[in-house]
């Protein structure tokens, strides 16, 4: 059973009433049960019972089982919000170790024409048949290893 808010534009009253499904087994399709059991108060919000008195108790129930969902709802909604921030935080991380991996390959690729063109310039210029001299460049895989530059062998 669900309930249902039905706002009628000719009086302004927005009322509240009771929704119940059922199987037609004539039509063979579903129904529905429509039962009133009160108006909203424009200034206050609450469901003002209307019909029986008994039922006026299952309406203060359900008015509160509203205000509790509404509740819940609201905080629910923060929720998402902070989540969705954060998410947005993370999209923007995982967006820059992409760039520092495409940037890391550039500079690999540098390197390698560097040592490359290193190696070129000291083959027609600096050797002299006794020595060979090799060109170190200090990278992350051999940090500390080498000083940079040229070591003669």
């Amino acid at each position: 059973m669900a309930l249902v808010r039905q706002y009628h534009k000719d009086t302004g009253t927005t009322y509240v009433l009771t929704n119940e499904r059922y199987w037609d087994p004539e039509a063979k399709k579903t129904r529905s049960r429509r039962k009133i059991i009160g108006k909203i108060d424009p200034e206050t919000g609450e469901i003002i019972p209307t019909g029986k008195k008994s039922e006026g108790e299952e309406i203060t129930g359900l008015t509160e089982r509203v205000r509790e969902l509404e509740i819940q709802n609201n905080e629910l909604q923060t929720r998402v919000n902070l989540l969705e921030r954060e998410n947005m935080k993370l999209r923007a991380k995982s967006e820059d170790a992409v760039q520092l991996r495409s940037d890391n390959k550039r500079m690999k690729s540098i390197i390698k024409e560097a040592r490359s063109s290193a190696f070129e310039i000291l083959r027609l210029f600096g050797t002299d048949g006794d020595t060979e001299e090799v060109l170190h460049i200090e990278t992350a895989g051999n940090q500390g290893q080498c000083e940079g530059g040229v070591e003669r062998a």
